[in-house]
């Protein structure tokens, strides 16, 4: 014999309820009041309520909709959907999803394995779950998200945003306040933040792009790609491609066996790696780079260049100040120079390959060439320091630049 029994109360529009209830589902309309609300096994509607709620519930759906005032609500197995709810807002579930549209107080979600999707929080948001994926958008506080194994997709964050997750994406969009990433072996997409960002993943891609303030990445095996970053940028990371466009600040890269790419960049360059070529292209301020067994392309440097490298070529366009290359078995070529400071020096020294140098015709330079094994070419006259033409100098004007070519084969030097 089975029995289903439903009871209809009607109760003044201001009215605190205390309801206790087991195995059935449990609707109220257009009732304020300080409410107290358990239930097992059974479906939870409350539309169009105010005042406070706390709500115990366990293994099916809880729904509260249009209400005004603070809501607290604990449902085990059971999912939950807020909409519209004028006040602090707590929600605690396990094992099925957690959806909210525009919540007038903070909100703090703690879900076991339960995703997690809503839109419009009007002060900070925190967010924990773990294993199933977590999108939020348009908090006009902080926003906090600790998401085991979780996917996390949040956009337009008012103030600060935090994410802890591992092993799946992070996509980021639009943050006013800084961005923080904590991960593990998670593929990170980040655009357009305001303030600093940090981000430190593994293994995984990292694509980030119109970032207001600094930027510090750390992406252990990770390829990194970078554009328009305001200030400061400091990148560590190992066997994969790094390519950075448009930093207003200084760029910091330590790599290990990376591919690197920089361009557009207004302050100083400073790149470490192995093994991978290297190229920068319009650097404004100093570049400095060791680059074991690595090959060089640098081409309109505003600054001083500093190149240590080995067995691969170093090829030099454009430059504005001091150049000092320190090559192990590798070709060196400095051409275009666009200007030589009085107080600037070149120093190219290697060794077993050539040397070549095109200087401006009115160079201002004194020049000191030497060879072991090779031959030395010029077009400007020259000074024989011995009688085997192996070691020469040039004087060109007043000789306030001065120029030290070393190597153990041909050396060139030419006029442009």
């Amino acid at each position: 014999v089975s029995m289903h029994t439903e009871i209809r109360i009607q109760v003044p529009a201001r009215q605190s309820l205390r309801i206790e209830n087991k195995y059935g589902d449990i609707s109220i309309e257009n009732v304020e009041g300080e409410h107290d609300i358990e239930n097992t096994s059974g479906e939870v509607l409350l539309e169009r309520c105010g005042g406070s709620l706390r709500l115990d519930n366990s293994y099916a759906t809880a729904e509260i909709i249009d209400f005004t005032g603070a809501v607290s609500v604990e449902n085990s197995s059971g999912a939950v959907y807020l909409m519209n709810i004028a006040g602090n807002t707590k929600v605690k579930n396990s094992y099925k999803s957690v959806e909210f549209r525009n919540i007038g107080g903070s909100l703090n979600i703690d879900s076991q394995s339960g995703e997690v999707t809503g839109k419009g929080v009007s002060t900070n948001c925190i967010v924990t779950s773990s294993y199933k994926p977590i999108k939020v958008t348009d908090v006009g506080g902080e926003l906090n998200v600790y998401g085991q194994s979780s996917a996390v997709t949040a956009a337009n964050v008012r103030k600060d945003v935090t994410i802890e997750t591992s092993y799946r994406a992070i996509k980021i969009d639009s943050v006013r306040g800084t961005l923080k990433i904590i991960s593990q072996s998670s593929p990170v997409s980040v655009t357009n933040v305001k303030q600093d960002a940090s981000i430190r993943t593994s293994y995984k891609p990292i694509r980030v792009e119109n970032i207001g303030g600094k930027l510090d990445i750390d992406g252990s095996s990770c390829p990194v790609s970078i554009r328009n970053v305001k200030n400061d940028v400091l990148i560590r990371s190992s066997y994969k491609d790094i390519v950075v466009e448009q930093v207003g600040g200084s760029l910091e890269i330590n790599g290990s066996s990376s591919t690197v790419s920089v361009s557009d960049i207004g302050g100083e360059v400073s790149v470490i790696t192995s093994y991978k070529p290297i190229q920068a292209e319009n650097v404004g301020g100093k570049l400095e780079i060791d680059g074991s067994s690595c090959s060089v392309l640098a081409d309109n440097i505003g600054g001083d260049v500093f190149v240590r490298n080995s067995y691969k070529y170093v090829i030099l366009k454009r430059t504005s100040g001091s150049i000092v290359v320190r090559g192990d078995s590798s070709p060196i070529e400095v051409t275009d120079i666009t200007k030589l400071p009085a107080e600037s020096r070149i120093e190219l020294v290697t060794t077993y390959k050539p040397i070549t140098l095109a200087l401006p015709e009115n160079a201002d330079v004194t020049v000191s060439a030497q060879t072991q094994y090779g031959k030395i070419r010029t077009d400007f006259p020259v000074y024989l320091t011995d009688e085997d033409d192996k070691d020469i100098k040039i004087e060109l004007g007043q000789g306030r630049t001065f120029v030290r070519l070393e190597t153990s084969k041909d050396i060139t030097i030419r006029k442009e």
